[in-house]
């Protein structure tokens, strides 16, 4: 980058010949110029009034090495009896390698045309010149060269101008600090704004309210500053608009109602924003026109595409870098891709809500969304969704409507949180329940309802099914009714609390007391169904998706019956016993034939109950053994039969 070379001194001397430096135009002076790097250089001394002759005789102007002061053409004007908002028509002009002292006052340039010809300022300097105006301005066929320029403070602008054909160069110009506006232009056929080692260090770039009509606009290898760049309200057809390699120290980067309409690209291809910077694209439309971030740092800036509308276009942020959030809201999302792979964020967000994808796919494979969050809501998927990513904290995919694939197998590290609520899924989710413990994972959500867990799982399995991945179909199966059952506690839980906070409502102790005898009861009530629910189809056989754990409880069950008709108070009757040297052992053995037989409701008499409590006893074997055998059958035929 350039070093900025501010001006010391100015001291004049006088020629002892007059020397012409242009058609028309002498020098009787010289100005030695001392800079802040110590050098020095040397002018001659231009008078304005040599310059407005030559100007009114409609002569080709080519000054180099020249020094003028407090240059402007409102005194042109003054003194040739032109108004104000008179377009006044040139030929060439050339300023190059002067230096131009203001005195701190404005050089005037604005409503002239200029066609098929120059207007130059390379090399030059703008010394105390409080601004540059060159509004209202047309150029036909023109070259305005800025190159190498040092504009060094205020403001520039070349608003309200025409540009028909025209090629503006700021390549390595330096403006210290000011304003820099384009706004309400109006260019077409082929217009090339270049910015090449461009240099803005504090200040504004506006393009706003604009007709850019085939027109390319490149900043490249360039230092933008620190106030805002906006291109709010212009409309762009055709060319490109880059900021490519590019340091932008903005804190605003505008682009509400920014409309491209078969622009090349709109790229940051490279670029660096320095400063936390808000990016907007608010009601912007693009129109066959790509988005491109390729390997764009961002500071932790914040990107907002709000109402936003892309047809037949990519949006790309490969390999961006740095993001703090990137919000996509009630957009309309009609491209091919929108690509978000081996972006790296740290501690940030990305959201899509209320979007309309159409066809677009969407890519995070390999992304890198460390301590992030990426939610995914009131959308229709269409195409396929690969958030195949290498790291990120939280997923959420709510209200969403699935026709196609959406791929959630991370790469590298696990989800700490999945949310999946309130999907519609016509189509398939590739999740691995194991890798992504998934059970975990939902469950241990903290800030939903039980029932919205429920929902989840429930969607799963039915996901699962589809698939063809049975095991994982039983297991997200489990834990949907396990989830429903906790919902439905809770549900009762809020229903006594409400009751038992309107008890204080009453003014009678008799209707006091019976709602709390009320209370009391349903909540003993609701806790005996609750527990029954937990023992008998949760922990038992896992709601018929484990047939092993209830043929395991079924030998249990068995063992324990057994163990009780050992007891006298369930005493037995043995019309013959089996042989064995221990007493106990016999006895045990006799018991769990009468417990086995009595189980599978065989019955063969040879052992029966002596009592009362044993009939009973056997009766509830029996009960518990038609129960757990139909259990299993319905579970292990459920295993098997898929």
């Amino acid at each position: 980058m350039n070093n900025i070379v501010e001006v010391i001194s100015i001291n004049k001397e006088s020629l002892l010949t007059e020397m012409e430096v242009s058609d028309g135009i002498t020098s009787k002076e010289i100005a030695i110029v001392t800079f802040s790097d110590s050098s020095e250089r040397t002018y001659y001394v231009i008078k304005n009034v040599e310059i407005y002759n030559a100007l009114h005789m409609k002569k080709e102007i080519y000054l180099k090495n020249c020094y003028i002061e407090e240059f402007s053409l409102a005194l042109y004007r003054k003194k040739f009896g032109y108004s104000d908002k008179a377009r006044l028509l040139f030929n060439s002009i050339a300023f190059n390698d002067c230096l131009f002292n203001g005195n701190n006052k404005e050089l005037n340039m604005s409503n002239i045309e200029i066609n098929g010809s120059l207007l130059s300022f390379i090399n030059s300097i703008f010394y105390k010149v409080n601004s540059k105006n060159f509004s209202n301005s047309k150029f036909n066929q023109t070259t305005l060269l800025f190159n190498d320029t040092k504009l060094q403070n205020g403001n520039i602008s070349l608003s309200f101008s025409e540009f028909n054909n025209v090629t503006l160069n700021f390549s390595k110009c330096v403006i210290t600090s000011g304003n820099i506006y384009f706004n309400n232009l109006t260019c077409k056929n082929r217009c090339q704004f270049i910015f090449t080692k461009y240099e803005h260090f504090s200040g504004n770039v506006e393009y706003r309210e604009s007709n850019l009509e085939n027109t390319h606009i490149v900043y490249k290898d360039s230092l933008l500053p620190n106030g805002e760049i906006s291109f709010k309200g212009t409309l762009h057809k055709k060319g490109r608009l880059y900021f490519n390699n590019c340091d932008l120290f903005c804190e605003t980067f505008n682009m509400t109602t920014y409309r491209a309409l078969v622009l090349e690209r709109v790229s940051f291809n490279k670029s660096r924003f320095k400063s936390c910077c808000d990016i907007l694209f608010e009601l912007t439309t693009f129109l066959k026109t790509d988005v491109d971030f390729n390997e764009t740092e961002f500071a932790n800036s914040k990107i907002t595409f709000d109402r936003f509308s892309i047809k037949f276009g990519n949006i790309n942020f490969y390999l961006a870098k740095e993001i703090k959030n990137i919000l996509f809201d009630r957009c309309k999302l009609d491209c091919e891709k929108i690509c978000f792979e081996s972006i790296i964020m740290n501690e940030g967000s990305i959201r899509f809500e209320d979007n309309d994808f159409f066809d677009s796919s969407l890519s995070f494979n390999n992304a890198d969304l460390i301590n992030s969050k990426l939610r995914i809501s009131k959308c229709t998927i269409k195409n396929i969704f690969d958030l195949r990513m290498k790291c990120c904290d939280s997923l959420e995919i709510r209200k969403v409507t699935n026709y196609s694939i959406i791929d959630i197998r991370p790469i590298k590290k696990r989800l700490r949180l999945i949310n999946l609520h309130d999907i519609r899924n016509e189509g398939r989710i590739d999740i691995d329940w194991i890798y992504s413990n998934l059970k975990h994972v939902i469950f241990n959500q903290s800030d939903i309802s039980y029932s919205e867990i429920a929902s989840q799982f429930l969607m799963l399995k039915q996901n699962y099914n589809k698939l063809g991945y049975y095991e994982y179909e039983d297991e997200a199966y489990f834990m949907y009714k396990k989830c429903k059952r906790l919902a439905e506690k809770q549900s009762k839980k809020r229903m006594l609390d409400n009751k038992k906070r309107n008890i204080s409502l009453e003014n009678k102790w008799y209707k006091s007391i019976g709602c709390r005898i009320s209370c009391w009861l349903l909540s003993i009530y609701y806790g005996v169904i609750n527990f029954v629910k937990l023992i008998i189809f949760e922990w038992n056989g896992g709601y018929a998706t484990k047939p092993k754990s209830i043929f395991i409880n079924m030998l249990i069950a068995q063992v324990t019956f057994a163990l009780l008709y050992s007891v006298n108070f369930f005493a037995l009757e043995y019309d013959r016993m089996p042989e064995c040297k221990f007493e106990f052992l016999k006895y045990f053995q006799a018991n769990y034939y009468f417990s086995i037989i009595t189980f599978f409701t065989i019955g063969y008499g040879d052992i029966k109950p002596k009592a009362t409590p044993a009939v009973f006893l056997s009766g509830i074997e029996g009960f518990v053994g038609v129960f757990l055998m139909s259990y299993f059958t319905v579970a292990f035929a459920r295993k098997i039969l898929r």
